[in-house]
């Protein structure tokens, strides 16, 4: 394998566990409420649960196995201890050796034939590493926590609690009194509301899943934002990127530090506020907003496009307003175009940093073209947000112009308003892959 194709697996390969640990841990906040009670176990005993006994043992060798194979296959590298660490986070934390069976499961029968074979391809063209990273979209990761809460039967204080033990064990005294400082239920309400979202609205959008009521969706997205706003209110941004793991550094026995850590400093206490943006923007979003982006889905009148867009864009418009109010001095922006200005620079700066990490070029033709799609898109949307906000048609008026074909050059306007969202599902890729190429860099050092 190329020293190329090692360093996209160092991002990739740990996806699975560090996106498990930092944002999967209650993916059914919301949906559970719709479904059955299930029966509830409680512990008297808080002492850990004891993995050694003969019924145990088996469960927790499977998990092991799972988790070790899994990441041996793609990076070559033995992280034992690792697995053992998570294993005894979960140990303390009173996990059935059951669930870490199905967890097993879950690994095991995900299918990565294709990115092992792309890592493994003695040179690794553009497309590739493109498609390389596109594995880490929220789709890919939405799937994989879907089928492993499905699997193991992890309940949403479980998994907090294994994630909470596992940094108060490791984490170092440093991390411990950020972690204290910022909150238990902070961080598990952060975690747990944030792959909901992840999870829900995916689902949602791609079809699938149970039927979640537009008002339900709609207090499970005010419920976000609140728990975002509050997230940042409960220790500051710089404590808050210190938390999620949002500040990244290399050393000089990294590929291009020098230039990473230029690209990672810029989005020092930057990054970190778009989780309040993300809180404002989330909590302006009605039920009304959420059923009719549903009929579109259903029907795909362009009538139905742009009405659902207004709405949409009058929300998000007032997210935005409310958050320059409230954080732009911070942020360092006064207004939508310089909001807008701040965010492409976000963009900008993450996305060299993931490339240079990844041991891409700056210079490579598709880099730029992907770079100047991103920034321009984040243009596209702020324009069509101005105008789809002014456009006030009643729905009758938009039937009449769909039907005599006026309704196009608006309708056109209105799809402008997602263009953020390849933007968005990049950014979250790019994030996850330095989180996870940070955390395995500081595990075992530099893989070349």
């Amino acid at each position: 394998m190329t020293s190329y194709g090692k360093r996209n697996a160092v991002g990739i390969a740990l996806v699975i566990l560090v996106t498990l640990a930092i944002i999967g841990g209650v993916v059914y906040v919301a949906v559970d409420s719709n479904r059955p009670d299930p029966v509830t176990e409680f512990f008297i005993d808080t002492a850990p649960v004891d993995y050694t006994t003969k019924e145990n043992v088996i469960y927790v060798k499977k998990f092991r196995d799972a988790v070790n194979g899994f990441l041996a296959e793609i990076t070559g590298i033995n992280v034992s201890n690792f697995t053992d660490q998570i294993v005894e986070a979960m140990s303390i934390s009173r996990i059935p050796a059951e669930k870490l069976g199905g967890m097993a499961d879950a690994v095991n029968q995900n299918d990565l034939t294709g990115l092992i074979d792309a890592l493994n391809n003695a040179s690794l063209t553009e497309e590739q590493i493109i498609e390389l990273f596109e594995t880490t979209s929220l789709e890919f990761v939405s799937s994989f926590l879907d089928g492993l809460f499905d699997k193991s039967g992890l309940t949403s204080e479980e998994f907090g609690l294994v994630l909470y033990n596992y940094f108060v064990l490791y984490g170092g005294q440093e991390y411990s009194l950020l972690l204290s400082a910022f909150g238990k239920d902070n961080f598990v309400s952060l975690i747990g509301d944030t792959a909901y979202f992840i999870t829900t609205v995916n689902d949602v959008k791609e079809g699938t899943g149970e039927y979640v009521d537009s008002h339900a969706m709609s207090a499970a997205f005010y419920q976000l934002g609140t728990v975002f706003l509050k997230a940042e209110s409960a220790a500051g941004v710089d404590t808050l990127e210190k938390v999620l793991l949002l500040r990244w550094n290399y050393g000089e026995d990294k590929n291009n530090y020098e230039r990473i850590n230029v690209y990672t400093a810029a989005l020092r206490e930057k990054i970190g506020y778009l989780i309040p943006l993300f809180g404002c923007v989330l909590r302006s979003v009605g039920a009304e907003e959420v059923e009719w982006g549903r009929l579109y889905a259903d029907t795909g009148k362009d009538a139905d496009l742009v009405y659902s867009q207004s709405l949409i864009a009058k929300s998000v418009g007032k997210g935005l307003d409310e958050f320059i109010l409230s954080y732009g001095e911070k942020f360092g922006c006064v207004d939508r175009e310089t909001l807008a200005l701040q965010i492409k620079s976000v963009i900008e700066n993450l996305y060299k940093a993931q490339t240079l990490t990844s041991g891409g070029s700056l210079e490579a033709e598709k880099f730029l073209e992907r770079l100047n799609n991103h920034l321009n898109a984040t243009d596209e949307f702020f324009d069509a947000l101005v105008e789809m906000e002014n456009t006030n048609y009643d729905y009758d008026t938009l039937i009449g112009m769909e039907k005599d074909g006026s309704i196009v050059p608006l309708a056109d306007k209105a799809r402008s308003l997602w263009a953020l969202e390849d933007v968005a599902d990049v950014f979250n890729a790019s994030v996850i892959y330095m989180w996870s190429s940070q955390i395995l860099y500081d595990l075992a050092g530099e893989v070349q």
